[in-house]
C-alpha cells in the first residue's frame, strides 16, 4: 500500500507544471467580449510597457476602432484605420469620486476560467447603477492606473469606472444594471496571453491625420 501511494506521489511531482503569466510585469494580450443590449464586441488589450492599445472588433470580427493609452502622460488617443485619423480624447480634470459609491465585498465566489473569483457590488447613487465585479486575486501592475485614467474618458471599458480600489485584484467579468436589475452591459475576460509585443503596435502611423477640436 505504501508503494503504491509512493508511486502515485512521484507521478504527480514529474508532470509539467503550470505555467501561469508575469502579471506582475505583464506583456501580453487579453481577450475580452463586451455585450450590450444592442451588440456583442470583443475587445483585444495590447499590453507593453506604459502603453495599451484597446482594439474593438464588431461581431462580424471587422475592426471598428482602435485606441492609444499612454499610462505615464495620461493620454488616450483614438485611431481610425478606415480613415487614417486620430485624435485625443478629451479628459475631466479629476478621476472617480467615491463619495457616492457604496462597495459591498460578498462571500460569494465562482471559478471563471480556472481561476476562483470574489463578487463585488458598487452601487452607484448618481447614475442608478450597480456594477458587479468577480474579482481574481491577480496583480497586474498597469491595471490601477488604466482604471483611473479610464474613468476620465469615454471608452468602450468605461464600465470601469466604479472600480473604487483595484490594486493586487483583477476583474474576469463586470455586469452592469440599474437598481430596478434591468441588464445594461457586461464584459467577461476569455484570453490572458503572455507574449512579447511590437513597438510598432503602440506608435501613431505617420501617414494618419490629426483631428483637432
Amino acid at each position: 500500500m505504501i508503494i503504491r501511494y509512493f508511486k502515485i506521489l512521484l507521478i504527480f511531482l514529474l508532470l509539467p507544471s503550470v505555467s501561469l503569466p508575469n502579471v506582475a510585469n505583464f506583456e501580453g494580450k487579453i481577450k475580452l467580449v463586451k455585450e450590450s443590449i444592442y451588440d456583442t464586441l470583443v475587445l483585444n488589450l495590447l499590453v507593453k510597457g506604459d502603453w495599451i492599445r484597446m482594439d474593438e472588433f464588431n461581431s462580424n470580427g471587422e475592426l471598428n476602432q482602435s485606441f492609444l493609452i499612454n499610462l505615464k502622460n495620461e493620454k488616450i488617443y483614438a485611431l481610425s484605420f478606415a480613415k487614417k485619423q486620430y485624435a485625443e480624447l478629451e479628459q475631466t480634470s479629476t478621476s472617480l469620486t467615491t463619495s457616492n459609491l457604496e462597495v459591498i465585498k460578498s462571500p460569494n465566489s465562482k471559478e471563471i476560467n480556472g481561476t476562483v473569483c470574489n463578487q463585488w457590488r458598487v452601487k452607484d447613487k448618481n447614475n442608478n447603477t450597480v456594477v458587479t465585479y468577480w474579482m481574481s486575486r491577480q496583480h497586474f501592475d498597469f491595471f490601477p492606473i488604466l482604471v483611473d485614467v479610464l474613468s476620465k474618458s469615454q471608452t468602450p471599458l468605461s464600465i470601469l469606472s466604479t472600480l473604487p480600489n483595484s490594486s493586487n485584484i483583477f476583474p474576469m467579468e463586470v455586469v452592469s444594471r440599474t437598481n430596478l436589475r434591468k441588464f445594461m452591459e457586461s464584459i467577461r475576460v476569455v484570453k490572458i496571453e503572455n507574449k512579447s509585443l511590437p513597438k510598432q503596435d503602440f506608435i501613431i502611423p505617420k501617414n494618419f491625420r490629426e483631428l483637432i477640436g
